[in-house]
């Protein structure tokens, strides 16, 4: 399918002509695929990567280059996969309203001043920054190297734009065991060596510097070592104007910058209250007798994430062939909105502030808090629960050993970190065999297994619902580089059929079996 390049940088778009006939595609009838629990379904890899290049496409033709929660290509998304469910012929399908709140930049440019001229310099805004006047706001620029406590002591910021070196931590975050690996070529290592999320310092700068009285804060985004200058992940509150800017420019800046040059952020819009959509719909059980939950979430880019969203309508559509054996339980199908946004779309657990406050700051409309989701009131029923995230192509640094020259593809999977409730300390015996299980016989290589919850799924756990997730991130993620080449294609169905074998597995074991779903944190 030909990709026609557009003006964000180096992102791609999709032509209607080629969603008009991605769409199409999923109506041709490819090689018939086996699993286990005697499913026989007509799927293969390119029906999948239609349903998550049609997602792309809606973003990438939006006014910000993706689904941005509450946009009119984030609606049109939660529309897709509602129709996509109905023709999978899953049964109580619904859009459920979910409030969010919604901070739409019209205008965002970054202007230098120096040696008697200004000059314009390429960048993007950071979500939820505070917004300026229409003539910008205009103040001298000092570098404080990474943005730790000891940089913002070294020097008076207070009235000044500060500008960030954002990096990536010098290793992958982790707690808690591993139960198993497959790594055959032992490449693992060395990848969460070379690639370790998130990035260091990007909260915590900006929030010292909002903290030492800096008028305004500017990231490098010296993560990437290229030209992206976007980084729509991590959510200010409104305190302080801030723009990124690509690692190359930043590089420049610095060589260039003198002692009272001066710049101006401009970074106007709106904000306030809007409106997201999760979407549901239930594949029939022959008891009924509780439900599996499947979910991913519908917002973002390609691999984050059409990628996961479309391996769970592949999961849909497995389960629910014609041909398929029955489950006894229900299948709950969730697509969560708003993932890259302030909102509060399952549980309100997810409020880390009071409602006074956050009504405040976000300027909510007065009840927004007394929304409950579907999902919340189903969860006494919900016997087991899968995360499904990312499908993600393998990024390496295009110089060895330095971050400093971009990053290349490569033809294998980012790794693919799976994570598996249990008893405290340890993993449940019914879902770590059969997580095991469904690697090994898929070939899912480059795989992980801990009780580390990495992505979307573990704050059901905080509810004591056994938890199989799986995430499988790469750097380009939450930038307009996270487009289809992203993707690992050859493994969307293996991904699909594991996930398949996993529901099957929780259905036929007895809720207490799976029990108890205790979970080790992500340490933001």
């Amino acid at each position: 399918m030909p990709l026609s390049k557009h003006g964000r940088g180096a992102s791609w778009r999709l032509t209607r002509r080629d969603l008009l006939t991605s769409v199409a595609a999923l109506t041709t009838a490819p090689l018939s695929v086996a699993m286990a629990g005697g499913t026989v379904s007509s799927l293969n890899d390119d029906d999948i990567m239609t349903w998550a290049k049609a997602m792309y496409a809606l973003g990438a033709a939006d006014r910000y280059g993706y689904r941005m929660p509450g946009t009119a290509s984030d609606h049109a998304n939660a529309n897709y996969i509602a129709d996509e469910l109905r023709k999978l012929g899953l049964v109580d399908v619904m859009l459920e309203p979910v409030p969010v709140a919604i901070a739409f930049p019209d205008r965002w440019s970054l202007e230098l001043h120096q040696d008697g001229k200004r000059e314009a310099l390429p960048c993007s805004f950071l979500r939820y920054a505070g917004y300026t006047v229409p003539e910008g706001l205009t103040a001298e620029l000092v570098h404080v190297g990474d943005g730790k406590a000891a940089d913002f002591a070294a020097q008076d910021v207070r009235g000044k734009i500060v500008m960030v070196d954002i990096g990536l931590p010098g290793k992958a975050p982790r707690v808690g065991a591993d139960y198993y690996v497959l790594d055959r070529d032992g490449t693992i290592p060395q990848d969460e060596a070379n690639f370790a999320w998130p990035p260091a310092n990007l909260a915590a700068s900006y929030k010292l510097a909002v903290q030492h009285g800096a008028a305004g804060w500017i990231g490098i985004l010296d993560l990437f070592g290229d030209d992206t200058a976007e980084y729509h992940h991590w959510y200010a509150g409104y305190e302080l104007p801030a723009v990124t800017i690509s690692a190359r420019t930043g590089d420049r800046l610095r060589r260039s910058l003198s002692p009272g040059t001066k710049a101006t952020i401009t970074l106007t819009g709106t904000r306030g209250q809007g409106t997201s959509f999760n979407v549901y719909g239930t594949l029939p059980g022959r008891k009924r007798d509780g439900y599996v939950l499947v979910k991913s979430h519908h917002d973002g880019w390609a691999t984050n994430e059409a990628s996961g969203s479309a391996v769970t309508l592949a999961v849909a559509h497995l389960l629910s062939h014609q041909k398929a054996t029955p489950l006894d339980r229900d299948v709950l199908f969730f697509f969560r909105a708003s993932h890259f946004g302030v909102g509060w779309t399952i549980f309100p657990e997810e409020r880390n502030m009071s409602v006074a406050d956050a009504t405040r700051i976000y300027g909510l409309d007065p009840g927004w808090e007394k929304f409950s989701s579907k999902l919340r009131e189903l969860l006494p029923q919900i016997v087991a629960a899968n995360n499904i995230e990312m499908m993600g192509r393998q990024y390496r640094p295009a110089k060895p050993g330095s971050t400093g020259d971009g990053w290349v593809p490569t033809d294998l999977a980012s790794i693919r970190y799976w994570g598996v409730t249990g008893p405290e300390g340890g993993a449940n015996p019914v879902l770590l065999d059969t997580v095991r299980g469904a690697i090994d016989r898929h070939d899912l290589d480059r795989s992980r297994i801990s009780n580390f919850l990495l992505g979307d799924g573990w704050d059901l756990t905080q509810h004591g619902i056994p938890l199989v997730n799986c995430i499988s991130h790469n750097i380009y993620q939450f930038t307009p580089k996270d487009t289809p080449e992203t993707i690992l294609r050859d493994k969307l169905l293996d991904m699909a059929l594991a996930f398949a074998d996993i529901v099957r597995a929780q259905d036929a074991a007895g809720a207490a079996a799976l029990r108890p779903a205790t979970y080790v944190p992500f340490p933001h």
